[in-house]
């Protein structure tokens, strides 16, 4: 009787383990082709105008003064508008 539950606990981590390997993968491949295509975007805009192609990365980041997980240089007192102490 032990030894069953611990094959079938053995054998569940094992499908466990293996099958976030493959979502791993996947996830790994999502992303690349996700960039790859981003940068053929900015390829083709940029071969299309590239005035207008650095408009408009300007415009972006002046509209997304952050980057999620970077912390911003600017202090949250100063970002919030307070005076200062």
């Amino acid at each position: 009787m032990g030894v069953r539950r611990v094959a079938k606990g053995v054998g569940d981590l094992l499908i466990e383990t293996v099958g976030e390997a493959v979502a791993e993968v996947i996830l790994n491949l999502v992303a690349c082709a996700l960039l790859g295509c981003l940068a053929l975007i900015a390829y083709l805009c940029w071969s299309f105008s590239p005035r207008w192609t650095i408009a408009g990365a300007g415009l972006f980041s002046s509209s997304s003064p952050t980057v999620p997980g970077i912390p911003s240089a600017i202090p949250r007192r100063v970002a919030a508008g307070a005076s200062p102490p």
